[in-house]
This record gives C-alpha cells, structure tokens and sequence, in this order.
C-alpha cells in the first residue's frame, strides 16, 4: 500500500506535508525545499523521505565530503562554524554547485594558525565574502594616485602585482589595530576612514595567508601576509561571487554573497595600521 501524499504551501511559502502518518513542516530555507517542491508535482515517497532529510540532502549536495551528526556540520571530522554552514544552506537552497565552497574550506585548512582560523570565522560573520573560483575571496584596499601604498609610497599596487612579507612579520595579537601586515577590510570603511583621495583596488586573498582579524573597528578587517591585486575598484562587491578572465578583470559568475571590503585607518584614531 502506497504511503498517502497531502500537502498545503502557505502564502510565505512554507509547506505543511503529510506522508504517510507523519506530519512535516517544510521553511523556504529548507536546503531542498526547491527539490521538494518538484517532487510533489509528481509525489514519490522515498524520495521525499530523502529530501526531507537535511543530513542525507547535506551529504548527498556535498557527495559525503560534510555530513551532519548530532546537529554538527562536520568537514573531513572537523566542525564547522556557524557562518559557513550558513553560506553552504545558501548554496543547497539557490541550487547553485558546490565546488566553490570545497575550494575555500581546502584553502582555509592550508592555515596553519588555528587561531587565526577561527578570527576569520568571526570576519565571515560580520562580512558575507566574494569568494572566487578557486575558493579565495576578495576585499578592497586604497592607494595613492600613483598606484603605491598609502603609508609608504613605496609598493606597487598595480593591477597583476602581488604583494607579500613574511608571515612571522603580521602582527597576530587580533587585540592590536595599528600594527605591522598587509590589510584589506570592508568598503565602507575605505571610504570613511584614511585618505579621500586616492585609487581603490579589489585584491584577492588565499584564506591560508589571513593572519589576524583586529577586534577593532568592529572586525572588519584583517591582516595578511600576501594578497594579488586583481582589479581597479568601479563598483561595490555585493550579492556577487567572482571569477577572473586571463587579463586580470572581474566577471561576474553568481549572485550569493554580499561584499567585502579594504580599509587603512584605525576607527578610534586617525593612525595608519599597516603597509
């Protein structure tokens, strides 16, 4: 005997299913809610079942590379934060691939400072990330006119240049905001803070190169050892995920996350915080 199939969407969308003689309520961020919808044009039980289960859909979406237990999001064993597993529900929901996102997660073990790894995950929090192709993200940074840093005059920042130091110069202390690194951060702060002058410029960062996100300035910034200077700045990065043509330029691929940005000055003095 076939499991009996009744459903009712409300006006916002969510879904009140019976199937069989359970009863399920079924959100619009339900990671399969689309899949769920299709399905119940022409109803099959086991699938449902299958697409009801957030776990299985997570592992299915992910071919078993992050698996639910115990209601933990789990990478290769280790938990993810909170702000992560937000964007991967975001990916399920929107339908869009997943391979973007494993890119990052791969970038983001390469870190060698668990500390640091978990700073970032704060910056995620605050700042919905670009993340390009190849699993980087994007952040903004302003220039002198002629293309240098602001606080030396002495690093070219051209589009194609990539910029590094020493990781074991980057100030790590997250407690410390002007301090010694190379930093990016978020666009309303470039623009608010620091020189009003100037150029602005999209540069791209590996997660492994993130050092230290300073707690001031509400953690909108971070400090790196490396980044590669990808684009002129023309609009703001937002609602959008990257990729880069052979000649350096931005296209845009999808729309899923809002922007990132760069800054230059500390929020409480006018001091520079790094090259």
């Amino acid at each position: 005997m076939k499991d009996r199939i009744a459903y009712l969407q409300s006006n916002s969308g969510a879904i009140t299913l019976m199937l069989g003689n359970e009863t399920y309520s079924i959100a619009v961020d339900h990671p399969s809610y689309f899949k769920i919808i299709e399905n119940l044009r022409e109803p099959d039980a086991e699938e449902l079942r299958k697409l009801l289960d957030v776990a299985t859909a997570v592992s299915e979406y992910t071919e078993g590379k992050i698996k639910i237990r115990e209601g933990l999001f789990l990478y290769d064993g280790l938990e993810l934060h909170n702000s992560l597993t937000e964007r991967l529900m975001k990916l399920m929901v929107a339908g869009h691939p997943f391979d973007y996102m494993l890119k990052f997660l791969n970038n983001l073990m390469e870190n060698p400072s668990g500390r640091a790894v978990k700073e970032l995950y704060t910056f995620l929090e605050n700042r919905s990330l670009p993340i390009t192709a190849d699993g980087c993200f994007l952040a903004y940074k302003r220039l002198r006119d002629d293309w240098t840093d602001v606080w030396t005059g002495t690093i070219d920042n051209r589009v194609g240049e990539k910029i590094s130091m020493p990781r074991n110069r980057v100030d790590d202390n997250c407690n410390v905001g002007c301090s010694e690194g190379l930093h990016a951060g978020a666009i309303e702060y470039a623009k608010d803070y620091g020189r009003k002058d100037g150029k602005m410029v999209i540069v791209k960062i590996h997660p492994k190169d993130v050092v230290s996100v300073p707690l001031d300035s509400k953690c909108t910034k971070i400090r790196t050892c490396a980044y590669e200077v990808v684009d002129e700045y023309e609009i703001d990065m937002q609602e959008e995920v990257y990729q880069f043509s052979e000649g350096g330029g931005i296209e845009s691929l999808i729309s899923l996350f809002s922007g990132l940005s760069t800054h230059l000055y500390d929020e409480e003095e006018d001091c520079y915080d790094g090259e």
